[in-house]
C-alpha cells in the first residue's frame, strides 16, 4: 500500500519529470531552447538540477555546442554535486515526451507558485490586495510557447485592421503616410544615424506622436539622464504641457537585463503606447568576454525584438552607422554598426542623413517588412528638439494644441 501524501507524490513527480527534462536537455541546444519554449523563465526548482539547467542553458543560448563530457568538466570546476549528472546518465528519456512533461511542471510550478501567494498573503499584516490580485492573475495567464492555428491567424489580423488603437501614430504626417498609418504593436523600430543626425530627436518624437493621458511612452535613456531631455523638451512645451506629457524614463542602468526587466515591470504597472531606447551600441551585454561586440549586439536586437513581441507594443532603438555612412552620401542597411542581427530582427528601418549643403535631413524608410519603402525631407530644429515637415504637410501635435 501507498501511504504517501499528495505532497509527497507532488515531490516524486517533480523529480522525475526535472530529471528526464535535464537528460533531453542533454541531447543539444535545440532541446533547450524547446524546454524554454515550452516552460517558465526558471522551470526547474531543484536547487541542484537548477545549476546543471542554468550551465546548459548558458551554453545553448551562445551557440556553445556541449555534451555529458564537457558539461561533467564544467561542474567539477564549479564543484557542483556530481551525482545528478549520475542520475541523468541512469535516465532514460525520449525527446518526443519533451511536451508533456513541460506542460506536467507547468502545472506544477503554478501549483507551487499560487501556495507560495497564499503564504505570503497569510504573513502579510497590511496587505494590499489588489497588488495580490494582479500576481494572481499573471499566474493564471502565463502561456506557453504554442502552434497557432490558421483560424487563431485570421482572427488576430482581422482584429489588428478592425482596431485602430493597434497603429500608433509617430507625429510626423508623411512618415506616417509612408508606414500605412504609423507603427504597429509587436514591431521593432530602428533608426539609424551618424552622431548629429538626429537619431534622438526622431525617436522621441516618433514615441511623442502616440502619447496620451491613458497611455505613457517610456524612454531608455543611455546617452542622456532624464532631466537633460526634459531640458531639451522646455525648448519645445511650456511649463504646462511639459507637466501634461505622460512620459516615463529609465536612466539609470545600461544593463540589458536589467533594462529588459524594468520595461516588463513598468508594462505591468501602466499602459505604454511605446518604448524609445536610446541606442543599442550602449548596451551593456552580459555574456562571455570572448565574444565579439557584433555578437553581443545580435543577443540584445533579438533581445529587442522579443520584448516587442512580448509586450505587444512598438520599440524604437537608436543605431550607430559605420563612418563610411557620411562618405558614401546616402547610408545603406549595410552602414548598421555591427549590422547583420539588426537588420534582420527589425521590421522597421529608418536611415537619417544630413545634408551639408541644404541643411536638410533624409529621412529613408530603408526596409519595411509591413509595406513600401520611401525617403521623405526633413528640417531639423535643434533650438526646439524636434523635426519641421515639409510644407506641404501641417504637423500634428496634440501636446500643442
Amino acid at each position: 500500500m501507498d501511504n504517501r501524501t499528495g505532497g509527497d507524490e507532488m515531490i516524486a513527480n517533480r523529480d522525475t519529470i526535472e530529471t528526464g527534462l535535464l537528460c533531453a536537455a542533454l541531447c543539444g541546444p535545440e532541446f533547450v531552447a524547446e524546454i524554454q519554449s515550452r516552460t517558465q523563465p526558471r522551470p526547474i526548482r531543484d536547487p541542484d538540477k537548477a545549476e546543471y539547467w542554468q550551465i546548459l542553458q548558458r551554453r545553448a543560448e551562445n551557440f556553445e555546442p556541449f555534451d555529458l563530457d564537457t558539461i561533467i568538466d564544467e561542474c567539477e570546476k564549479r564543484r557542483l554535486n556530481l551525482q545528478v549528472l549520475v542520475g541523468l546518465e541512469a535516465a532514460r528519456f525520449e525527446t518526443a515526451h519533451i511536451p508533456y512533461y513541460c506542460e506536467q511542471l507547468q502545472r506544477l510550478n503554478e501549483i507551487d507558485d499560487v501556495r507560495s501567494l497564499g503564504n505570503a498573503l497569510g504573513k502579510d499584516n497590511a496587505p494590499d490586495i489588489d497588488e495580490y490580485i494582479t500576481k494572481l492573475d499573471e499566474l493564471r495567464n502565463r502561456q506557453q510557447a504554442e502552434l497557432v492555428t490558421q483560424a487563431d491567424a485570421i482572427a488576430r489580423a482581422n482584429h489588428e485592421r478592425q482596431n485602430p488603437t493597434a497603429v500608433h501614430p509617430t507625429g510626423l504626417r508623411p512618415l506616417d503616410e509612408l508606414l500605412g498609418g504609423g507603427l504597429r504593436a509587436g514591431q521593432l523600430i530602428v533608426v539609424g544615424g551618424r552622431p548629429g543626425s538626429g537619431k534622438s530627436v526622431l525617436m522621441l518624437q516618433m514615441l511623442l506622436g502616440s502619447v496620451s493621458a491613458a497611455q505613457a511612452g517610456l524612454v531608455v535613456s543611455l546617452e542622456m539622464l532624464a532631466h537633460e531631455l526634459v531640458e531639451r523638451l522646455r525648448t519645445r512645451y511650456s511649463e504646462q504641457q511639459l507637466h501634461s506629457l505622460n512620459l516615463r524614463y529609465i536612466d539609470s542602468t545600461s544593463n540589458l537585463g536589467a533594462i529588459v526587466a524594468l520595461v516588463n515591470v513598468t508594462a505591468r504597472r501602466m499602459k505604454l503606447c511605446g518604448v524609445a531606447i536610446d541606442y543599442l551600441q550602449l548596451l551593456e551585454v552580459p555574456g562571455n568576454n570572448r565574444e565579439g561586440r557584433e555578437r553581443e549586439i545580435a543577443k540584445a536586437s533579438r533581445q529587442m525584438k522579443r520584448l516587442a513581441l512580448d509586450l505587444q507594443l512598438p520599440v524604437i532603438v537608436g543605431s550607430q552607422l559605420n563612418r563610411n555612412a557620411e562618405k558614401s552620401g546616402k547610408p545603406g542597411l549595410h552602414d548598421l554598426r555591427e549590422s547583420g542581427a539588426i537588420e534582420q530582427d527589425a521590421d522597421i528601418v529608418i536611415l537619417l542623413h544630413k545634408d551639408a549643403d541644404s541643411g536638410k535631413t533624409s529621412v529613408e524608410v530603408a526596409k519595411h517588412r509591413r509595406g513600401k519603402t520611401g525617403r521623405l525631407d526633413l528640417q531639423l530644429d535643434g533650438a526646439k528638439y524636434q523635426f519641421i515637415q515639409d510644407d506641404r504637410f501641417q504637423e500634428y501635435d496634440r501636446w500643442r494644441n
